[in-house]
């Protein structure tokens, strides 16, 4: 992928970094872990998208020396900048040993089925009728970015809200996905809260039904839910969340 001069320092001074830090001592700490997803993550988001900073992984930042002082149990991460200025450009919370609070994770719902692949989406959207299904993967954009966009039925005349949530796995591959009515204004007003602290936000989808709508930046399939009878999930405490 072509690289902005920009994306491209940031991909060197905050991703690589991450990625040798892994490789030492600290490697199988799973704050590591999850800082190194975070870094990989990012890094193909970096590749298609200009980017201001990166977010931190998903958690609450707090300062260290104050954690210290009142025996706060929160995980401090590991330096991975290897000497890098933290006041460059590429400052991050992935590298800098800030200290954050890891937000509760939600159980998985019994009834809520195998997370599909991403990979998988365009070949489900081909089978009459298109059958139900449930993806988990990290917000990597929304449209609108605030709240949710007000339409109107030219058939019926009725308004109603629909809003727009990018998600990637953590291969890079990314899905769209379109909710409306109520379930829209719900995911929205969950987002809002969520992308407050700047932190990347991780979300499960059930019962959505895949279409082969490719679209632009990476997207390879779009699931939307006409029937508004899908579910989210913030914070699946489930191994392919884990993975992002």
């Amino acid at each position: 992928a072509r690289v902005s001069v920009t994306n491209a320092e940031r991909i060197r001074s905050v991703a690589v970094p991450a990625f040798r830090g892994a490789l030492g001592d600290d490697g199988a700490n799973r704050s590591v872990r999850t800082l190194l997803a975070s870094a990989a993550t990012e890094l193909w988001t970096a590749c298609d998208e200009p980017m201001d900073t990166f977010p931190p992984p998903p958690g609450e930042l707090i300062n260290a020396h104050a954690a210290s002082s009142t025996g706060n149990q929160s995980r401090a991460s590991p330096n991975l900048g290897m000497g890098m200025n933290s006041n460059g450009p590429g400052h991050s919370p992935l590298v800098t040993g800030e200290v954050y609070r890891e937000k509760p994770r939600t159980r998985w719902p019994e009834d809520g089925g195998s997370p599909v692949g991403f990979g998988t989406l365009p070949e489900s959207a081909r089978i009459k009728p298109a059958p139900k299904v449930s993806i988990i993967g990290a917000v990597v954009s929304r449209e609108p970015p605030r709240g949710t966009r007000r339409l109107q039925n030219p058939k019926t005349g009725r308004s109603y809200d629909m809003v727009f949530v990018t998600l990637g796995d953590h291969r890079g591959t990314r899905v769209k996905c379109q909710l409306i009515g109520k379930k829209a204004k719900a995911a929205a007003d969950v987002l809002d809260r969520e992308g407050a602290d700047g932190s990347r936000t991780v979300v499960g989808l059930i019962g959505m039904t895949p279409q082969d709508r490719p679209g632009k930046g990476g997207v390879i399939a779009t699931v939307w839910d006409p029937k508004e009878d899908s579910r989210l999930v913030l914070r699946p405490d489930h191994p392919v969340a884990r993975k992002l």
